[in-house]
């Protein structure tokens, strides 16, 4: 790898395999499962809204709505949206809101962290964890985990 892209895949896989054997060694158990990060990936931060009826609560349905239209977002066609990270939600202007379930309002929105990655360079990471272990594997972005607030 190079600067989070694959340029050896041979060479990936064994790395990946090498590391799985370790770390089973180590833990004393099998592993079920990888999470693979990416560093290959680049960070936005975008402010999604969407607006409901008054007087309805905060549903789950609104939720992901208002997540899912984040999505919406015009990115070049060789990078994929790898994940859409709520940050706080907005209620009629209310900001700070973690848990926007149960309350009332007009208009709902989201403060979101996208993060995206190129295409190429995701489908040759997901095919070297494929071809290194048939153990189910998750790609991130090796931001994630910064993006994620506690």
């Amino acid at each position: 790898m190079k600067k989070g892209v694959v340029v050896n895949i041979e060479s990936t896989v064994q790395s990946i395999q090498r590391a799985i054997e370790e770390a089973e060694l180590m833990a004393g158990c099998q592993i079920q499962s990888v999470y693979a990060a990416s560093p290959a990936a680049t960070s936005l931060d975008q402010l999604a809204w969407h607006g409901r009826d008054q007087g309805q609560g905060g549903r789950p349905g609104d939720v992901d709505r208002v997540i899912e239209s984040a999505r919406a977002l015009a990115i070049p066609a060789d990078q994929k949206v790898l994940h859409v990270l709520p940050q706080e939600f907005i209620i009629d202007g209310q900001e700070g809101i973690r848990e926007p379930i149960g309350m009332s309002g007009v208009r709902l929105e989201a403060k979101v962290h996208i993060v995206t990655g190129a295409v190429s360079a995701a489908r040759t990471s997901s095919s070297a964890c494929a071809a290194a272990d048939s153990r189910s594997t998750t790609s991130f972005s090796s931001s994630w985990p910064r993006a994620c607030r506690c």
